[in-house]
This record gives C-alpha cells, structure tokens and sequence, in this order.
C-alpha cells in the first residue's frame, strides 16, 4: 500500500489491457508456478501437443470467417479490425490502437467463434477510435 501521490509515479498505463499497472515488475503469486507444473505432468507432451493442434486449426478457422483478420503462420493469435466498445468490452478484447486481437485457447470453441461473429455482424455501433479503460479497469475509479 502507498499514498496515491506516491502511485502515480510509479503508474503506468497499458492499453491492450485498458488498466493501469501500478506493480513492480516480476510481482507474481508463486501459485500460478504450481498449477502450471501440475498441469505438464497431467498432460505430458501428447496432451499439450494435441492442444496446440487444436488451437491452430480453430485459429485457420475464426480466420477465415471474420472480416479482415489475419494471423501469422503457426500463431493462434487472430488480429481484427477494432471492433465498437461493446464488442471489446463483452468479450474482453485486447485492444491497440485500431486492433484487437483474439488468442485462441484449448478453452475456446468453434461455436464460442461463431458467436462472436454473430455479435460483430449484429452490432450496430461504427468502429471505434477511443479508449475502454473507462470500461475494463475498476482501480481507475479509486
């Protein structure tokens, strides 16, 4: 904890997140090295490979249905036109400048892409320019 005018001096705001960082850098739970370990010795290498596969193929796909997106060969990131705010802030979007990107997850489904593009297709409002941090950050409000 520290005073606010101390805070600001050490804030930085990251955009693709709509927040603001304010941690030192490396501050991370040990947790989270926990449950990753766990996690490799259950899948083992053909569990992640099969994931990795999965996730390729699903990235080829929400591709090859949404409007101007691209990917690099191999990458299961899928970079989008900015979509309006209340895409980004529905589905969590990082968002930079005029894009966004989506990172397709062994957790993300075919029919999750497609409702996502049922939502692009459905949405009224124009591309947007402005910032979400209005939207995604509760710690901006304190």
């Amino acid at each position: 904890m520290m005073e606010k005018r101390f805070l600001d001096l050490v804030t930085t705001n990251i955009e693709y997140i709509g927040c603001n960082d304010c941690m030192i850098s490396g501050s991370r739970s040990g947790h989270s090295s926990i449950f990753f370990k766990h996690i490799i010795m259950k899948k083992g290498f053909d569990g992640f490979k099969k994931d990795i596969e999965e996730c390729i193929q699903l990235a080829e796909y929400a591709t090859s249905i949404i409007p101007g997106a691209w990917r690099n060969h191999n990458s299961i990131t899928v970079v989008i036109p900015k979509p309006p705010k209340e895409i980004i802030y529905k589905w969590q979007l990082a968002t930079h400048g005029d894009i966004s990107h989506i990172v397709i997850l062994p957790h993300v489904t075919k029919q999750k892409i497609d409702v996502f593009l049922a939502d692009l297709e459905t949405s009224q409002a124009p591309l947007e320019n402005g910032d979400i941090s209005e939207y995604r950050c509760f710690g901006n409000r304190f």
